[in-house]
């Protein structure tokens, strides 16, 4: 006899209940995630969670400034999919279909936002199709870029019942054209959201002074209960909350994202963490510790193992025993690419010499400069190099900084080998040509704005294939140079200077130069004042001194130590026919793959 026969068809009845009850609850969980949503409410532990109070805030403003993680895009992607329901569960219920818009800063960014909103938010109700969101009433969510030159225009005069800001615009003109979009049919109500961590903006001042103002607060006496009692006719604030704050966030979340230093400063770490303003303004862009540590460090070095300074020549050597006269005794910088690009490393010698060591912009001339080697190259080392080229006037220097990635492998930071500096404008190239050669053929990562022709030149002319480039997703794998955009676009907010500031702050790179640590000292955050109509408060990193191209040279070298490992592979020969590395094939015999740089491919 079986056992299931003792089973009562009652008992069986009940389990295929709760299986048809289970997969029910399972699918409807699919199509209508929201209604699983655990949203944050203020509690004794955590009297900074708050999304239920931004969702039922009925002020026709809403202003989110909490710190990363504490849950401002799900907050809105929740008010945007209610809304759009119909629902009225945190809002009065629209009469008809909502027309909502929601601002980023970048299509690409809201790409990512929009899985996620679509898994935890909107689920199967709403579908994602030219730039929008519909859902199956007809109500509609457009997607638009709000800090894109003048694209928010487009949007002057369109009448919608919300518009969302996720991160807050540059420039307060889209948020005062929305702001007057009210009318009889439509409420448009706007909720601002971001993480202020460029100092002080125009919320600041419009919004933020006005609601305490009306509140008699002071901002440093901001408590949660007394934002708990908000009653500003039009504007409803919550400033401050974190990670903690999120009940979707794990603990070993919550500890991974607070070890995070935010390149030294306690400033942005405080807003990053929980919310609020940050004052900026003429603070250092480098952690002023992290720079003292490299300043001891570097002395330390300088006593074991003094640096020179001097200049690039060329010399006979064992593979090139005899050399046109006419190449002996000439600065380097006024040879051409015919002349060096056959030349063996060895060719490439350092020559000190002490008078270039205390030059000026004013002394070099368009043909001087100086090479401060602190360690001589070594074989079987892996270097990287970072460039900084300069128009070659005033007090803009040409840097080309050189860092030995080999030992960051056991932990050891990345450490300054050579830093050579000077006014060569077009005849820059010589000299970062020898220098890259004779430290194992360095993989170079330059800047690319001012540093195009040289940049051209080592790739055209002398055939140098070890320099960043973007290439095409179609082209991976390729060394054709026809599409391959050569070096790094500078470019504001640019990431290479977050990855810099953040590895100087976790001591992962150790800088020797003095005039470099100088000059990270001397740099520093500083707002620009109100530009006529635009009003932007868009901070910019000053020198009192000069250009801080000693600092992005250094920067570019510490950034190719993390993009080496990304570059594309080569195929086929490196080196274009007559040049010293055509014949790889036999090259690849005489040395030993584990010191191959990463760049070069192995032989099979």
């Amino acid at each position: 006899m079986s056992d299931l026969e003792h089973i009562s068809p009652e008992v069986i009845d009940q389990a295929r209940r709760k299986r048809l009850l289970r997969d029910a609850a399972k699918a409807r969980r699919l199509k209508y995630p929201a209604e699983w949503l655990e949203i944050s409410r203020p509690t004794p532990a955590n009297p900074w969670a708050n999304q239920w109070g931004y969702l039922t805030a009925r002020q026709r403003i809403r202003v989110l400034t909490p710190g990363n993680r504490w849950g401002k895009t799900t907050a809105m992607g929740l008010d945007a999919h209610e809304t759009a329901m119909l629902s009225g569960r945190f809002q009065p219920a629209l009469p008809r279909p909502a027309l909502m818009i929601w601002f980023c800063k970048r299509v690409e960014q809201f790409e990512i936002v929009w899985q996620q909103l679509s898994r935890e938010v909107f689920g199967a109700c709403a579908r994602w199709k030219n730039d929008a969101f519909t859902w199956e009433n007809g109500s509609k969510l457009y997607v638009a870029v709000a800090d894109k030159g003048e694209e928010w225009k487009n949007y002057m005069g369109i009448e919608a019942d919300r518009f969302y800001f996720d991160e807050i615009p540059k420039m307060p003109h889209i948020y005062r054209e929305m702001f007057a979009r009210r009318t009889t049919a439509r409420d448009a109500r706007i909720t601002i959201s971001g993480t202020v961590v460029d100092g002080t903006d125009w919320t600041e001042e419009e919004l933020f002074h006005p609601w305490l103002a009306h509140h008699g607060w002071e901002a440093g006496e901001l408590t949660p209960e007394m934002c708990l009692t908000q009653n500003h006719p039009k504007i409803w604030y919550w400033p401050h909350g974190g990670i903690r704050d999120n009940p979707a966030q794990s603990r070993e979340v919550i500890e991974d994202f607070e070890s995070q230093t935010w390149g030294g400063d306690a400033n942005i770490k405080k807003v990053r963490n929980h919310g609020g303003y940050a004052r900026i303004g003429g603070l250092t862009v480098f952690d002023a510790q992290a720079t003292a540590w490299m300043r001891a460090e570097a002395q330390k070095l300088e006593q074991s193992n003094p640096s020179q300074v001097g200049v690039i020549g060329i010399a006979p050597c064992p593979k090139k025993p005899t050399l046109n006269p006419r190449l002996l005794g000439r600065p380097l910088c006024e040879l051409d690419y015919n002349d060096l690009k056959d030349l063996p490393p060895a060719c490439f010698v350092f020559k000190p010499d002490r008078t270039v060591e205390t030059i000026t912009a004013k002394e070099t001339g368009l043909f001087r400069g100086q090479v401060r080697m602190f360690e001589p190259p070594k074989p079987n080392r892996q270097y990287v190099a970072g460039l900084d080229a300069a128009y070659g006037v005033g007090r803009d220097w040409d840097v080309l900084s050189i860092f030995d990635k080999t030992g960051t492998r056991d932990g050891s930071p990345l450490r300054q080998v050579l830093e050579a500096r000077g006014q060569w404008g077009p005849n820059f190239h010589p000299i970062v040509y020898a220098l890259l050669r004779m430290y194992n053929d360095a993989w170079l990562l330059p800047e690319r704005q001012v540093g195009h022709f040289t940049i051209r030149v080592l790739w055209d002319n002398y055939a140098y294939r070890a320099i960043y480039r973007e290439l095409p997703k179609d082209a991976v794998n390729q060394i054709e140079p026809a599409n391959a955009k050569l070096g790094w676009p500078k470019a504001a907010n640019d990431h290479m200077v977050s990855r810099f500031r953040e590895a100087v702050a976790r001591r992962r790179v150790l800088i020797r130069s003095a005039a470099t640590l100088a000059q990270m000292d001397d740099l520093r955050w500083q707002a620009d004042d109100h530009r006529g109509h635009e009003e932007d408060w868009k901070l910019r990193m000053t020198l009192s001194k000069g250009s801080p191209d000693l600092v992005w040279a250094a920067g570019y070298g510490y950034f190719a130590s993390e993009q080496i490992v990304l570059a594309p592979k080569p195929r086929g020969p490196i080196f274009a026919p007559g040049t010293i590395g055509a014949d790889w094939d036999e090259l690849q015999k005489l040395i030993d793959p584990e010191n191959l740089p990463d760049w070069l491919p192995r032989p099979s």
